[in-house]
C-alpha cells in the first residue's frame, strides 16, 4: 500500500472511530487486518441465541469473583423487597377486615303455642369497628312439607318464596337503614309468620292451631326461618350475611332432607370481602 493510500485509508477509518475502548481496538485491528475485522463483523450479524447465551456464560463464569458476590447480594435485597411487599400487603388486608363493619344476625325460633302467633324473634347487630351503610334485609319463615327440599334459589330476597310451601304467599319482615353504629342492636320482635290469602291482599297473622300443632308433632312439615342482610362498609365495599334456621317436632329430625341440611348450614354465611 502506497502512502497515499495509508493517508487515504486512516482519514476514512478516523472519521468512523468508535468510542468504545473495545471497538478502538477492532479499529486497530481492522487497520492492521481489514479481512478479519469485516469477517468478525459478519459473524455478529449470524450470532443466534444459543451463541449469545453461551457467549454471556462464558463471560459469567470468568468475571471477577467481587462481581458474582455483588450480583448476588443485589437478588438477596430485591427478594427481601419483595418478601416485604407481601407481608405489608397481607397486614394491611388484615387492618381492613379487622376495622370494617360486621354484621351478624340471630334468630331464635320459639316453639309455637296453640292459638298463638309463630314466632322467630331476631336481632341484627354491627359487631365491627366501623358503621355499616345502606343495610337493606328480609327474615321469613315457611312451613316445608315432609320430605321436601327448601328452594333455596327463591326468594331473591325482595319477593315472596315460593316452591314446596304450604303457605302460598308466606310474608317477609323487610329492614331499611342508612346507618347501623357499632354495638347497636336492632330488635326485630315482629319476625312472626304471616301470609297472604291471594296475592296483593294484607297480610295476616298465621295462627298456630291444634291441627297444625298436631301434624307439626307427626312431622308432616318443618319449619324453616332464612334471613338475609346487605350493606356497604365506611369505604363503600358491599358485604352481606345470612341465616338459615330449620326447626322440627321432637323426635322428627329425619323428615329433613340431608341436602336441605347441608345447604341450610352452608347458607349461614358471610362474604369473604375485605
Amino acid at each position: 500500500m502506497t502512502r497515499k493510500n495509508r493517508k487515504r485509508h486512516n482519514k476514512r477509518h478516523t472519521q468512523n472511530k468508535p468510542a468504545s475502548v473495545g471497538s478502538a481496538i477492532r479499529w486497530k485491528d481492522d487497520i492492521e487486518n481489514p479481512t478479519v475485522h469485516n469477517a468478525g463483523k459478519w459473524e455478529e450479524l449470524k450470532m443466534t441465541p444459543t451463541a449469545a447465551g453461551l457467549g454471556w456464560w462464558k463471560r459469567l463464569i470468568t468475571a471477577d469473583p467481587s462481581d458474582h458476590i455483588m450480583a448476588l447480594f443485589t437478588f438477596v435485597i430485591a427478594a427481601a423487597g419483595i418478601l416485604q411487599l407481601c407481608v405489608f400487603a397481607a397486614q394491611l388486608d388484615e387492618m381492613r377486615i379487622d376495622q370494617r363493619a360486621w354484621l351478624s344476625v340471630k334468630c331464635d325460633l320459639k316453639q309455637p303455642q296453640v292459638n298463638g302467633t309463630i314466632m322467630a324473634p331476631a336481632v341484627l347487630l354491627n359487631t365491627g369497628k366501623t358503621p355499616a351503610k345502606d343495610v337493606n334485609g328480609v327474615i321469613f319463615i315457611q312451613r316445608v312439607p315432609r320430605n321436601n327440599l327448601v328452594d333455596f334459589s327463591n326468594p331473591v330476597f325482595n319477593g315472596s318464596p315460593r316452591g314446596n310451601s304450604l303457605d302460598r304467599w308466606p310474608a317477609s319482615v323487610n329492614l331499611n337503614l342508612g346507618v347501623l353504629f357499632p354495638n347497636e342492636p336492632i330488635p326485630f320482635s315482629e319476625a312472626i309468620m304471616r301470609k297472604q290469602d291471594s296475592f296483593g291482599g294484607p297480610f295476616v297473622s298465621v295462627i298456630w292451631t291444634e291441627t297444625m300443632q298436631q301434624q307439626y308433632s307427626n312431622g308432616d312439615f318443618y319449619l324453616n326461618v332464612r334471613a338475609r342482610f346487605t350493606y356497604d362498609d365506611a369505604a363503600g365495599n358491599p358485604h352481606w350475611t345470612q341465616l338459615c334456621r330449620i326447626a322440627t317436632a321432637a323426635g322428627q329430625e329425619d323428615i329433613v332432607p340431608n341436602a336441605t341440611n347441608e345447604e341450610c348450614m352452608r347458607g349461614t354465611s358471610v362474604d369473604r370481602n375485605k
